[in-house]
């Protein structure tokens, strides 16, 4: 990917040559991509599908990366299979890590979903999109690497039956069933709703709730 030079010198806002590439050059791939990791690499054993692609950036190398997983939780006991709960958000970001990345720029996470486990539990449905976990939202907090401008752009998908039965994304193209040609996606016909905030506003909001 692209290089670009790193001025850490903006706390309150994302600072400019981010939020350029974030919204210009990188949305729309990071967008499918959530899909697609939504559509190919989610397990859970209670359909609680969750995709995440997640932008990144290597201060050293001056490049930019894209990852992007679903959440993993296959079995009720995980103790069962001998893995634990592992979610997207999580798995994304320690793969960014891996690779020398330092500063996430954005996050995009996407479901057919509203409601946590937790709001779930206690039929409480009152977001239009599915926001991050606890545990997130904690992780959040403790990674230096996720910055307070950090943005989070949650989206909920329609069709999602249609898409996870087909797997009929194939990087940032579909292919027509019919013809068999290359076409661009259309977001529209698979995107409901969604919100972006950054990590300082949810993290506040998570701390006046808790309170």
């Amino acid at each position: 990917m692209e290089s670009t030079e790193f001025k850490p010198t903006i706390e309150r806002g994302m600072p400019e040559e981010f939020e350029g590439r974030w919204q210009k050059k990188y949305l729309d791939e990071l967008k499918i991509k959530a899909i697609r990791a939504l559509d190919e690499r989610s397990v859970s054993y209670r359909k609680f599908f969750v995709g995440v692609a997640i932008l990144t950036y290597n201060t050293e190398k001056r490049k930019y990366r894209i990852d992007f997983c679903g959440n993993f939780k296959p079995v009720k006991d995980d103790s069962e299979e001998g893995e634990t709960k592992r979610c997207a958000e999580r798995r994304a970001l320690e793969k960014a890590k891996k690779y020398g990345s330092d500063v996430v720029v954005g996050i995009v996470i996407a479901s057919p979903r509203t409601d946590t486990e937790k709001t779930e539990e206690k039929k409480e449905k009152t977001n239009s999109t599915l926001p991050s976990c606890d545990e997130c939202c904690k992780m959040y907090g403790q990674e230096d690497m996720v910055k307070p401008w950090t943005k989070v752009l949650t989206i909920k998908i329609r069709k999602f039956d249609k898409i996870r039965d087909k797997n009929i994304f194939e990087d940032l193209k579909i292919v027509d069933e019919e013809t068999r040609e290359v076409k661009p996606v259309d977001l529209d016909q698979f995107i409901v709703a969604q919100e972006e905030s950054d990590i300082q506003t949810i993290l506040a909001a998570k701390e006046q709730n808790d309170s």
